[in-house]
């Protein structure tokens, strides 16, 4: 085991693009017939993806291609990947928080720093419970396996949560 840093650029600024876009296309429609059933939040997404230009799209999917080549040269080197799967804990469902760690976070991908990036390449992830902070708040663990290495990845998670058991446990509501 050893302490990394992936040292890949930052994807969130495209990475929203290409989900934006996507989400666009599956909910235009929706918006149009049932505006009252999009929340603000969903609406800027699919505002966002309406408003690309294919120049940008293009843009996205090239780089998507570059991050894709960057994180395969990395995980080469490793059989897992282990990250938090947030950057925080818990925050309430009506006020996501606005920075993280003295980071802004203006988006949604700023709030999921550690799971998108392995949306993006498709590889294998596991989130299991590994704990609670001082609230009592719960925190997880991330194990992300490279390309086609699903049974690797279910493996270690398995492991893991055989070793450090939690399902008796429960955050206070």
């Amino acid at each position: 085991m050893e302490e990394v840093t992936p040292g890949w650029e930052n994807p969130s600024e495209w990475a929203a693009l290409l989900w934006d876009y996507t989400f666009a296309a599956r909910n235009e429609e929706r918006l149009r017939q049932h505006p009252d059933w999009i929340e603000p939040s969903m609406l800027a997404m699919i505002e966002h993806g309406l408003s690309s230009t294919s120049l940008e799209l293009g843009r996205a999917t090239l780089a998507r291609t570059t991050f894709y080549e960057q994180a395969r040269s990395f995980m080469d080197g490793y059989d897992l990947l282990l990250t938090p799967q947030m950057p925080c804990v818990a925050w309430p469902v009506d006020r996501p928080p606005t920075e993280i760690g003295g980071r802004p976070t203006p988006g949604m991908f700023d709030h999921l720093p550690f799971t998108y990036p392995f949306n993006l390449t498709g590889w294998p992830a596991a989130s299991v419970p590994c704990g609670f902070n001082s609230e009592r708040l719960p925190i997880a663990l991330q194990i992300v396996a490279g390309w086609h290495k699903d049974a690797e990845c279910l493996q270690a998670a398995a492991a893991f949560e055989s070793l450090q058991p939690w399902a008796d446990q429960r955050p206070k509501i």
